[in-house]
């Protein structure tokens, strides 16, 4: 609780000292304390000055975007340090300042949530209300304070590790009192598919601790993109307000969904978006690969950064009032097509193939022109034979006998994200 509170009075110094624009603040932070650019700080006047950073640059070169005053600030102890998902290759070490800690760890999640009205006021100070569901390897369960949620605690509870700790994470969340649920959308649907073996009861608004079915009051998602038939899906079982967001361990929240229509507004005021254009060019908006300069965490500093993603951004003004920046499509690292018989075949061409009764989740991978692996998780009650069957039958059509289908219990890729679409060129290292 000291380290929240310490970091909070550092996040509150910066928004005070930088008069709610970051930018020239930062910038000037990066040439005086930032080793990468303090050599060539003559000339990085404005963000149109700096270059774009890919992930390998970061991961090779870490050292030199580390913050000359981390280990003042920290007291010569190691600084608060996450490593992200390793869907593109090894984990990336990413170091916070004090303030860009608690931008990181309690404001971001405040933000999401207040989109929900009457959702935080909602919430007990002292009492475990907040549950992050986490399935990846080397996720720990902790319980943690969260000021910018009126003092309430959040809870980490697993999922996929063994039978038995699903048994406990179920039942911890049936007895707890509407609790809000935050995770990848895979791993929610994950806890659905437990909650619902031993029985779905009927849904009664009534029910509290003790129900026999997990009740929370709502459900925020980050991590991986939210399909339809995954949102219709926890809908269906959990019967709640869901709430998309884009939220990544080298930018923080980068963007809230709206309720007034799908797309995600930007969050300007943490993050600066750009999009790397498939011509080459970097534009305030397009489609194209996600660029993104996150304005709070000084202690290692992302400008113009490359995470990876793709998307459309657009700059509107919404009917909820916002201006500004949205994601009106978001594919993630999503391959958007595959090869078949020498054709390009499109996800769209895919997607009612797979996105079908007795499939719970799939997942696609080639390399180049290689046989397509089909890989498919039966759905509850599901009769396997026919779907394979199905399936087998509706792809031969497009990849003849380019594919091989796989049953699974489980599927992700790296870093525990779940990517359904994965087209890997060994000659560019691009997408399809």
């Amino acid at each position: 609780m000291r380290l929240a509170l310490q970091a909070r009075d550092a996040f509150l110094r910066r928004l005070q000292i930088s008069n709610e624009d970051l930018l020239p603040d930062l910038l000037g932070h990066a040439v005086r304390h930032i080793p990468h650019y303090q050599r060539d700080s003559a000339r990085l006047l404005a963000l149109g000055d700096f270059p774009v950073i890919d992930r390998e640059t970061m991961q090779t070169q870490r050292a030199q975007f580390l913050a000359d005053t981390l280990a003042e600030e920290w007291h010569g102890k190691p600084p608060f340090s996450i490593l992200t998902n390793a869907t593109l290759g090894p984990s990336l070490e990413v170091a916070f300042d004090l303030a860009g800690f608690y931008d990181f760890a309690y404001v971001g999640l405040a933000r999401c949530l207040a989109e929900i009205p009457g959702l935080i006021e909602s919430l007990e100070p002292g009492e475990t209300t907040v549950f992050s569901i986490a399935g990846s390897d080397y996720a720990e369960r902790f319980t943690m304070f969260v000021p910018s949620l009126g003092g309430t605690l959040l809870e980490q509870v697993l999922v996929r590790r063994s039978a038995s700790e699903d048994a406990d994470t179920v039942a911890r969340l049936r007895g707890a009192d509407r609790p809000v649920l935050y995770g990848k959308p895979h791993e929610l649907l994950r806890l659905a598919e437990l909650d619902a073996r031993d029985g779905l009861a009927a849904l009664d608004p009534q029910d509290g601790p003790g129900a026999t079915r997990i009740r929370p009051r709502a459900i925020l998602l980050s991590g991986d993109p939210l399909y339809d038939a995954y949102r219709t899906r926890l809908a269906a079982h959990f019967a709640c307000p869901i709430l998309n967001s884009y939220i990544a361990s080298e930018a923080g929240v980068i963007a809230i969904e709206c309720p007034e229509r799908r797309t995600m507004h930007v969050q300007t005021d943490r993050v600066l978006l750009e999009v790397l254009r498939d011509d080459g060019r970097l534009a305030p908006d397009g489609v194209g690969e996600l660029v993104v300069t996150n304005l709070f965490n000084w202690g290692q500093v992302f400008i113009r950064y490359r995470i990876g993603d793709r998307g459309t951004v657009i700059d509107d003004d919404c009917p909820c009032g916002f201006t500004g920046p949205s994601i009106t499509s978001f594919e993630g690292r999503d391959s958007q097509a595959f090869v078949g018989q020498g054709q390009r075949i499109s996800i769209e061409q895919l997607g009612p193939i797979l996105e079908r009764p007795g499939i719970a989740h799939f997942g696609l991978l080639q390399y180049d022109e290689a046989p397509v692996l089909v890989r498919w998780v039966l759905a509850p009650g599901g009769d396997r034979a026919a779907v394979e069957a199905e399936l087998r039958d509706a792809l031969q059509p497009l990849f003849g006998d380019g594919f091989r289908l796989e049953h699974a219990e489980h599927i992700t890729t790296g870093g525990g994200k779940m990517r359904r679409w994965v087209h890997i060129s060994t000659a560019s290292s691009g997408r399809a």
